[in-house]
This record gives C-alpha cells, sequence and structure tokens, in this order.
C-alpha cells in the first residue's frame, strides 16, 4: 500500500507540475495565489520543482528529501492561501486554493516522519501530519454537505440518485477522519476512503477529461483526485507496526 500510494502521489505531483508549463498558474492546482507574480519564467520554475520532486518521490534514496520538500512547497503556498481559509465555506472553488494543498503537505510529512530513522522526532512529525491530514477529510467531508447541490450537478449522469451519493461520500469522510483522529480502525478508513478517491479518477474524473481534453482544471480535478488516493494509502501504511522502508 505504500509503494501504489507513493507511485499515485509522485505521478499527481508531476502532473501538477506539467500542467504549470503553459506559463501560468490558472490551470493546475495552485500551490500559490494569483497575487504572487505569475510570469511564465515563475510558472516553469514552479512546474519544473513539481516534476523534480515527483520524480524524485519515485526514487528510494530520495523520498525523504522529495516529501519534506513537497511539504514545504505546498505549505508555503497554504500560507500564501490564508486569507482564504475563512471563504472554505462559502465558495465550492476554494478547496483546491487551500484544503487541497493542505492535504498534500500533511501527506508529505506523514511520508517525511515515517521515514526518519531519529524516531522521536520522526513520530511528532508524523503525528502532525497525520492530524492535519485527518482534519482536512473532515473539512472535505462537511463542504459534501455545504455545497451537495452544486457536487450533485457534476456527478455523471449514468451515476444513480447524485445527492444521495454526495451525502454518502461526504459521511465517508469524515467518519475517516475521525477514524485517523482517534486512531480507531485508521488503517482500514484510508484504505477505503483511498479506494473511494481512486474509483473517482476512473468513473468520474476521466470522463470528464475525456470530454474536455483541452480544459487544464478538468485535468486538475482529475490529479487531485488521484493525488488524495496515493495520500490515503500512504497514511494508511503508517498505521503498522515496526520501521517503515521503502524499497
Amino acid at each position: 500500500m505504500l509503494t501504489l500510494g507513493r507511485v499515485l502521489f509522485a505521478l499527481a505531483t508531476c502532473a501538477f507540475g506539467v500542467l504549470h508549463f503553459d506559463g501560468s498558474f490558472a490551470a493546475g492546482l495552485p500551490p500559490w495565489p494569483q497575487w504572487t507574480p505569475a510570469t511564465p519564467f515563475t510558472a516553469y520554475l514552479l512546474g519544473v520543482a513539481l516534476v523534480l520532486a515527483g520524480v524524485a518521490l519515485l526514487v528510494p534514496a530520495f523520498v525523504r528529501q522529495a516529501a519534506l520538500g513537497i511539504a514545504v512547497l505546498f505549505g508555503v503556498g497554504v500560507l500564501l492561501h490564508a486569507n482564504h481559509i475563512p471563504l472554505l465555506f462559502t465558495d465550492p472553488s476554494e478547496p483546491t486554493r487551500v484544503l487541497v494543498p493542505l492535504a498534500l503537505c500533511a501527506t508529505a510529512l506523514v511520508l517525511y516522519g515515517a521515514l526518519e530513522p531519529r524516531r522521536t522526532r520522526a513520530r511528532t512529525v508524523e503525528l502532525i501530519g497525520r492530524y492535519v491530514f485527518a482534519a482536512c477529510l473532515l473539512a472535505f467531508g462537511l463542504q459534501h454537505f455545504k455545497y451537495a447541490a452544486f457536487l450533485a450537478s457534476i456527478v455523471p449522469n449514468w451515476y444513480p440518485m447524485h445527492l444521495v451519493l454526495v451525502y454518502f461520500t461526504g459521511s465517508a469522510m469524515i467518519a475517516a477522519g475521525l477514524a485517523i483522529a482517534v486512531n480507531v480502525l485508521a488503517r482500514w478508513a484510508c484504505a477505503l476512503v483511498g479506494l473511494m478517491f481512486f474509483l473517482w479518477v476512473l468513473t468520474l474524473h476521466g470522463p470528464r477529461v475525456a470530454g474536455a481534453m483541452q480544459n487544464g482544471s478538468e485535468w486538475a480535478s482529475l490529479f487531485v483526485a488521484l493525488a488524495m488516493a496515493g495520500a490515503s494509502w500512504i497514511v494508511a501504511s503508517t498505521f503498522t507496526r515496526g520501521k517503515m522502508d521503502i524499497a
């Protein structure tokens, strides 16, 4: 589960970088807000940094360094978006500006902490990442209730009971967040919510991308779901006994 989660997380990170190669911050997941100097050079620089970090995640010798770099990159982005936090429950577009980067930052902290040989310090970093990731899942779940009508409108027509599905999804995220926070059935909760995100990639975002191949936002949404699937499985893999290792 750790290997699969790491590969998906790495592929999504690389994809976020590639989406910046159009020379702007508009198409992909925005680690930094639009009021920062969004010149083509800075967009390319950020894109290259994300691609290199994603590739490094796939190399066992550089996983810890890559995880730390991703945590810093997305963590800074969250701080720069701090003024958007009050908008999380008034604007359905805000999760990609604050919550998603925060969840990715938390996942990178979990991965870095789990692989840190100095276990005393590592445990603290890992726990911080877990609790932040749990808080993000709780917020995602609550937003599914707040924005239920909007989310139901983007569910493919062949899905049955759109509104019921949105409420079920929100409930699953809240349950997973609580399970991580109190460490009760946390491994199963993370594994199942990761499977849910991955199924979205195949059945929801995949078809939407196929129908709008030139739409950067649709591609970004697909890779957000892929990243969250990988992130969930990375976090799930840390609820095991013994020292984590990368093969």
